[in-house]
């Protein structure tokens, strides 16, 4: 399956993801959409660097050092109802979905990472905006 050409320039994405690997395989993905990239290596920066360049999306690993993705999503969601956080990880239990939606995430996605099921998931957020 092809992946589609999305164009998102002008837009901001927030990547809160420790992994270097992730993370290079995510701006790798993006890398073609136009969308400027901002990368938090663990909550507290995510928590910062939403408040300071105010992303049009967030993509938060769960699991990071220090405070994880869902109490900065939490935080985040204290001061902006509206941006959209999708909530990634690798260790998918049955009910973490739930969980991550109901700290405030506005959809879930696990890795490894599908190319083309998390475009989609970001293209449909951003429409949303």
């Amino acid at each position: 399956m092809a992946t589609a050409n999305y164009s998102w320039i002008g837009k901001k994405v927030l990547i809160a993801e420790d992994d270097r690997v992730n993370l290079m395989m995510v701006k790798l993905f993006l890398e073609t959409t136009g969308i400027k990239i901002f990368n938090a290596n663990n909550g507290d920066e995510a928590v910062e660097l939403a408040d300071k360049e105010k992303p049009d999306i967030i993509l938060m690993d769960i699991r990071m050092p220090g405070m994880d993705g869902l109490d900065a999503t939490r935080i985040i969601r204290a001061t902006d109802k509206n941006v959209p956080i999708i909530a990634v990880t690798a260790f998918a239990m049955p009910n973490d979905e739930e969980i991550a939606l109901s700290a405030g995430c506005s959809a879930f996605v696990t890795k490894p990472y599908n190319k083309n099921f998390l475009m989609e998931k970001m293209n449909n957020l951003l429409e949303l905006l």
